[in-house]
């Protein structure tokens, strides 16, 4: 596929067009002095609202709405590990002594560490080097992870499709459904404990799977399994697996430019970008307490506890930790270092995580990980092995504590580039860090690239014919920033110098004005609509024109559903929609049918860089689109809500005025504000007028009466459709 760049700027806007085989597919804005092209902007923020109700914060990081963090963008000691200066790899075999020892001892160490600074908080110096108690903490730790099963030689990470989907539907609120959930499980862990208490139970010293950290944390005794596949449990465990635990999400770190994901989600067709850093990466976390070789130790437990094996026993052993409230890791006042993860969208501001993700060419880094992934789009299993082992090489070699991922574009790199992405993203943030001690909160520490290098960074490949560009600074630095970047693509960079406006030459500028009008015509004469509302997007397809060429209605309704499928994935990456989409095509009765429109469908969302899900035809003949939403619809950026409508689309007719007119002439009347034989003076819209004198005599000499007197009517452009005034003599 043929794609070329068309870029146009000025002093106060920037755009970029990407055109697919001449048809322009996506298209980027940024413009100076508003809060957009943010993400991926580092701040040194404060803490001005807890709500724990919420489970959330609210931080100031100096733009004119606080911004949103959730308790899952907060790091906690759960993320201790990459404190330490160097990466320690987990040994080969664990020791007999580190396998045998108790939970006292193991609570007893996360006693000494309770009062570790989170990596996040700048109220506490960091520590120079690992005590002992951390060392001898990361030691057991990493020998109770080295035996899980298949953790190097799998490759891709078990899914959890539920991510997205809760992403797109809740976004930032916490559901009532969620609440119910949480207090189905208390109702549970309470019956439980009644049933133990009821049994004689004998004193007993702590399971090594049951203690917390004084914060609430999770235990790192659990550990994420880098790629693993999903695989049923093993019949043979004495006691059943329990349910995976979530790993915490890091946000996209930037709309159109960071690391690819790591797996796609199950549940429906996903369409993987190349760019966000782990945003939707799911993984699961597996209990080293159900291994083959501990069923021996699990009987002494239980035996000691009073209970016996079997399914009542596995019930009856305590709940995974339970993760930390927002009010364990954050206080108001506190400073933290966040990144934008979302811009601020209509009423809302950004969100933001503490996550920090810093994209390079080939590389993405994640200080606050520890994982290396290597991204989807690289099919190769061979090349996928080698760079994994090469980018762990390199960080242990370097000496340089957190989690990488590899991006598509380091496909068949060699050492020497990816070592000096690698050390450059290292520098980077060893800046940032020093640059946040140093600074008062609310600040800015680091500011991602501008729109331009950004999308060049991300996006410029060999399919690439042309960049194109309309002005000579511009031109300047781009040529500079590819031939450091690329230097075999510098031919392509073009300077468009020609009288016409490169929108116009190329017919952009009339692409866009399609795109933000609500009906989109397709070539076969039928059309789609598309109507953003605050929950959710519906879009619909009609025949419209289009009578089909067969004799068979079922073949004209699939061709149109077919056209409409192609068109409406374009205007989805076009108009950037996000959130829940909804599709409404035309019913189909034959199931290869809808399977054909599935089907180009889910291929032409596969060009789509964001994550995106799609759930196939329900019972209603709906389908439904999750798509990862980071900021505002190229609507929301070019429109505004009407004023004269206030974004309704619709106004009150004159027939309706016409009615309140008489209403509140009979509500004067009945008030007695009017006098007899006094004349009226009845202001209204043009249009009002009109239909007073024209369509509704009647209802005029209606309101005489209740006025008491004539009335006249005096047209005024000026006053609005919906508004009348009546002034009595």
């Amino acid at each position: 596929m043929a794609k070329e760049m068309i870029i146009s700027s000025n002093n106060f806007e920037r755009k970029i067009a990407i055109l697919e085989d001449g048809v322009l597919a996506e298209y980027y804005v940024e413009r100076v002095g508003e809060s957009q092209g943010i993400v991926g902007n580092i701040y040194k923020g404060r803490v001005t609202r807890v709500l724990p109700g919420m489970q959330s914060a609210f931080v100031d990081i100096g733009l004119e709405r606080d911004a949103f963090l959730y308790v899952s963008d907060v790091i906690d000691l759960e993320d201790l590990d990459i404190e330490f200066e160097s990466v320690t790899e987990p040994p080969v075999a664990p020791s007999l002594e580190r396998e045998s020892k108790t939970g006292d001892e193991v609570e007893e160490l996360f006693e000494k560490l309770a009062e570790a600074p989170t990596v996040a908080s700048e109220r506490a110096p960091q520590k120079a080097a690992p005590s002992e108690s951390e060392r001898e903490l990361a030691a057991f730790v990493e020998s109770l992870v080295q035996e899980l099963p298949s953790a190097e030689a799998s490759e891709e990470l078990p899914p959890v499709p539920e991510v997205d989907l809760k992403e797109a539907i809740f976004e930032e609120k916490i559901t009532e459904a969620l609440h119910a959930e949480e207090g189905r499980v208390e109702l549970m862990r309470e019956e439980r404990a009644e049933v133990e208490e009821s049994a004689p139970v004998e004193e007993s010293a702590p399971r090594v799977g049951s203690f917390q950290t004084q914060m609430g944390a999770p235990s790192r005794r659990q550990r994420i399994v880098d790629d693993q596949p999903e695989s049923p449990p093993v019949e043979s465990l004495p006691t059943p697996e329990p349910p995976s635990v979530e790993a915490p999400e890091p946000e996209m770190a930037s709309a159109e430019a960071n690391a690819e994901p790591l797996s796609e989600s199950e549940g429906g067709t996903s369409s993987d970008p190349e760019d966000p850093p782990l945003p939707d990466a799911e993984a699961s976390v597996r209990s080293p307490r159900l291994r083959p070789q501990w069923a021996a130790r699990r009987r002494v437990r239980r035996r000691r506890s009073g209970r016996t094996g079997g399914a009542d026993a596995t019930a009856s052993e305590e709940p995974a930790a339970t993760k930390p409230t927002i009010t364990e890791l954050l206080e108001e006042g506190q400073e933290v270092l966040v990144q934008i993860a979302k811009e601020p969208i209509g009423t809302k501001g950004a969100r933001v995580t503490t996550h920090i993700t810093l994209p390079g060419r080939y590389l993405v880094y994640l200080p606050t990980f520890e994982h290396v992934g290597v991204s989807r789009r690289i099919t190769s299993s061979a090349e996928r092995a080698r760079l994994r082992r090469l980018v762990s090489e390199l960080r242990a070699r370097q000496k340089i504590a957190g989690g990488v991922i590899v991006r598509t574009a380091a496909e068949g790199c060699g050492e020497a580039e990816l070592l000096d992405d690698l050390l450059y993203l290292y520098r980077t943030w060893v800046d940032i860090r020093t640059r946040a001690e140093r600074a008062r909160a609310p600040q800015l520490i680091h500011r991602e690239l501008d729109l331009v290098e950004r999308i060049l960074r991300d996006r410029l490949s060999d399919d690439f014919t042309a960049i194109r560009v309309d002005d000579e600074n511009d031109y300047a630095r781009i040529v500079n920033f590819v031939a450091r970047l690329q230097p075999k693509l510098l031919n392509r960079v073009k300077l468009h110098t020609r009288p016409t406006p490169i929108f116009e030459d190329y017919g952009i500028q009339a692409e866009i004005e399609k795109a933000i009008r609500p009906r989109v015509w397709l070539k076969s004469g039928g059309y789609i609509v598309i109507n953003q509302t605050e929950a959710l997007v519906a879009i619909d397809v009609n025949t419209g024109k289009f009578v089909g060429k067969t004799n068979r209605f079922e073949d004209t309704i699939t061709r149109t559903n077919i056209e409409a499928a192609r068109e409406i994935a374009r205007q989805i990456r076009l108009r950037d929609l996000g959130g829940i989409i909804v599709l409404d095509f035309i019913d189909m009765e034959e199931r290869k049918n809808r399977q054909k429109v599935m089907q180009v469908l889910e291929e032409e969302l596969r060009k789509d860089r964001a994550p995106t899900k799609i759930l196939q035809f329900n019972d209603f003949g709906l389908v439904a689109i999750t798509r990862k939403r980071v900021k505002q619809s190229l609507e929301r950026t070019l429109c505004e809500p009407c004023p004269y409508c206030h974004g309704s689309g619709l106004v009150k007719s004159p027939q309706t005025v016409c009615l309140e007119i008489l209403d509140e002439a009979k509500r004067m009347a009945l008030a007695r504000e009017v006098e007899d034989g006094k004349e009226a003076i009845l202001r209204v819209h043009p249009e009002v007028a009109r239909a007073l004198r024209e369509k509704y005599p009647k209802l005029l000499e209606e309101v005489e009466a209740y006025l008491g007197g004539n009335v006249t009517i005096k047209a005024d452009p000026l006053i609005h459709q919906e508004q009348f005034d009546i002034a009595l003599g």
